[in-house]
Parts: structure tokens; sequence; C-alpha cells
């Protein structure tokens, strides 16, 4: 945004002085000095409908310099080094070692065919952890189903005829 940032709330009730619909609108000045800055003034507009102007001078109201984000940039080289990692560890096998093209061929292999099991075991475990501490803090707090039976058996309080709760 060259000029800033303009946030509209709309289709609030009339009323009040309000012949039609009541919007809010933030407008965003980019002002970098002012930090996040707080609302300079409040603008009451009146006429077929309400509308309250807020202008606010903030850091936030300027434009986002072009660039990559932080994001961007890891997954970019997460990848290029993940192919990096099976390409030349492959190539590396291949002619360093003497082995021939082929599956065997790619980086640490039999971890990445185990991959899967290792996967599937830690999400049992996970799993098994959550339930077991699950369970030994319901026992540990005495959390319990409701039977219908042991509601049955729950005495009623029958307040006094001068406690205030017996008028109820």
């Amino acid at each position: 945004p060259t000029a800033g940032v303009k946030l509209t709330y709309g289709n609030g009730q009339g009323g009040a002085g309000c012949a039609g619909i009541r919007s809010l609108v933030y407008e965003f000045h980019c002002s970098p000095p002012s930090g996040v800055g707080m609302p300079s003034s409040v603008i009451e507009q009146t006429g077929s409908g309400c509308q309250y102007v807020v202008q606010w001078s903030t850091e936030f109201g300027c434009p986002i310099p072009p660039g990559v984000s932080t994001g961007f940039a890891f997954c970019f080289l997460f990848f290029v080094g993940f192919i990096g990692y099976f390409l030349g560890g492959t190539i590396m096998n291949v002619q360093a070692k003497n082995m021939p093209l082929s599956p065997e061929a790619v980086p640490h292999i039999e971890f990445w065919r185990d991959l899967p099991s290792l996967v599937k075991d830690g999400c049992v475990f996970f799993y098994v952890f959550c339930t077991h501490h699950y369970n030994k803090f319901r026992e540990q707090y005495g959390y319990a189903p409701v039977s219908t039976a042991s509601a049955e058996k729950v005495p009623v309080y029958n307040a006094p005829s001068n406690h205030p709760a017996a008028t109820l």
C-alpha cells in the first residue's frame, strides 16, 4: 500500500440519529517513526448513514518492501539441500565407491527404507504416551463417567423453611 491501509466494518445497525447503516473505517497512514502509533482523530460523518472514520498514523500502514520472506528462503534452502544430498551422495557413491547406479547407491538407503516404520513407531509411542498420562490424570483427580445408577443415590438437599433458597 503506497497511501496506507483502509479497513472498513459495515452493516451496523442504524438508530440514535442515524437514518441508515452504521460503518466504522480505520485509515492507517504510513508513518515509520510512529511505531505502532495511536489514533490521531475520530471523525463522525452523518447523512444517509453514520460513518465513523478513525485516522491512525503507524508504521504498519507503510508498504512492505519486495523481497523473499524468511519462510520461503527456509523452504527453498531445505529442498535444495535435500536434493543436493540425494544427488551428491548418489554421485559420490557411484564414482568414489564404484557402486552401480541403482537404489543401493542412494546415501543411507537403509535409513530411508526404515523411515516409514520409524514414523509409525513414533506415532504409536506418542499415542500410548498421551493415553497413559490422560488416564493417570483422570485417576489422580477422580474424574470418572457418571452413571445413572450412582446419580439416583445422590441425596437431595431440602432447605429449611426459613432459608432464602426455600422460597425459590
